[in-house]
């Protein structure tokens, strides 16, 4: 039979144990978390490299006013944008 001290004792473990299991968890789901952000944002960088990249091969240098559109797009627009390279007025039509 286990007395009170050796209980309170292995209790004052368990408890230790499971939040260190716990922090451990937070840990590797905040680490995931935010190379998944990291990785969602290189890319979206990337994209936007690409569209300036493309645009500027195809029709001379870009000005800053499409610049500053490129880099206020969103993903989705990005890549609609780089799907109409045909003409430059096409490019940022709605």
């Amino acid at each position: 039979m286990v007395d009170l001290e050796d209980f309170r004792a292995m209790l004052i473990e368990r408890v230790e144990e499971w939040s260190r299991e716990i922090e451990k968890k937070g840990r590797k789901e905040g680490h995931k978390e935010g190379l998944e952000r990291g990785l969602k944002k290189g890319l979206e960088e990337g994209r936007r490299e690409l569209l300036l990249r493309q645009l500027e091969l195809k029709f001379g240098e870009i000005d800053e006013r499409i610049r500053s559109r490129v880099r206020a797009a969103g993903p989705e627009r990005l890549l609609r944008w780089g799907e109409r390279l045909e003409r430059l007025a096409d490019v940022f039509r709605r």
